[in-house]
């Protein structure tokens, strides 16, 4: 059955205007993104290091996170958690069942076999569906007082520690036993090879930090890459700006030596996309230069936030 996009827009706004959805799922609420993820648990971070605190990160890794999900859970999310009845649960019903698979070779066919788990792959409502699915999760992290933010299928938890105060490690160990276990309840897994760890602050304090993490069977990375974007301990994001120049946002308080770096990245990235050297707004985002006066062409949309990125930089980075 196909979606209409219009259907899917109605669904939205019914679950935002009755709060259903979690206010740390930032998937489908306007306003939010990946980038604001980002922003949001960074600056949380900073924060704990300008109190003196040790902040730890830990990136949940589920294994087929969509093609586990059960029918019959799933609508009973629908109906139980969100309100959903009537005609619009019949249609979410005929929607997810129904369906299932054969595999053939030659003039071989296997026996058709119905589809009781997984959600329709490539639907606009896909990341949805999996975001109201995992909705019990949040009480998890509550009752454990660990912070925590979703996007889909990414979910993350961190917590800020007092120097020499590891009792909260005890409380995120056991956070992440109760959200393996309720997992297998509900039919994911969570892989615990890929799930990542790391701390952040003050050098000396965190590799202790890291020596208890490790006690408890937690092992620490000094590096993860987390929705798109390279973090290091220190926060430096010196392997981020080598590698590519995303979510920009959360440079804005590097020093010039790491800008530099990464304006010489855009520069080159610029004159390649657009064919030319060029200046915007007196800020060099090629190699040569344009009178001033002279129209230029826009920067394709996506490559606008470079643009405006290095202008910022040079306003306000003394």
């Amino acid at each position: 059955m196909a979606i209409n996009p219009k259907d899917a827009e109605k669904l939205d706004y019914y679950l935002y205007s009755n709060g259903y959805l979690d206010n740390f799922l930032s998937c489908f609420q306007p306003h939010h993104s990946t980038e604001t993820v980002l922003i949001k648990i960074i600056n949380d971070i900073r924060l704990n290091s300008d109190s003196g605190k040790i902040s730890v990160l830990v990136l949940l890794d589920l294994s087929a996170a969509f093609d586990t999900v059960d029918h019959n859970i799933l609508l009973e999310r629908l109906e139980y958690w969100v309100g959903l009845s009537g005609m619009v649960l019949k249609w979410f019903r005929s929607y997810l069942e129904g369906k299932g698979y054969y595999v053939s070779l030659g003039e071989h066919k296997s026996k058709w076999t119905s589809m009781t788990y997984g959600v329709p792959q490539g639907s606009i409502l896909v990341p949805l569906l999996f975001s109201l699915y995992m909705l019990p999760l949040s009480h998890i992290m509550r009752k454990n007082q660990i912070v925590y933010h979703s996007y889909a299928d990414d979910t993350q938890i961190y917590l800020a520690l007092s120097p020499n105060d590891y009792s909260p490690i005890d409380s995120l160990c056991q956070c992440i036993d109760e959200i393996n276990n309720w997992m297998c309840q509900n039919f994911l897994q969570l892989n615990k090879e890929k799930t990542e760890v790391i701390a952040f602050g003050n050098k000396e304090e965190f590799l202790k930090v890291n020596a208890y993490l490790d006690s408890r069977g937690q092992t620490t990375k000094n590096q993860v890459k987390n929705l798109g974007v390279i973090l290091e301990s220190d926060l430096s994001f010196s392997s981020h700006v080598k590698a590519v120049d995303y979510c920009n946002g959360l440079l804005t308080s590097l020093p010039k030596k790491t800008i530099r770096q990464l304006q010489l990245i855009q520069n080159a990235d610029s004159t390649f996309i657009l064919s030319e050297k060029r200046y915007s707004s007196g800020v060099e985002i090629g190699a040569g230069a344009v009178p001033q006066g002279t129209r230029m062409k826009r920067a394709p949309p996506q490559r606008q936030n470079c643009t405006f990125f290095s202008e910022s930089v040079q306003k306000y980075d003394t």
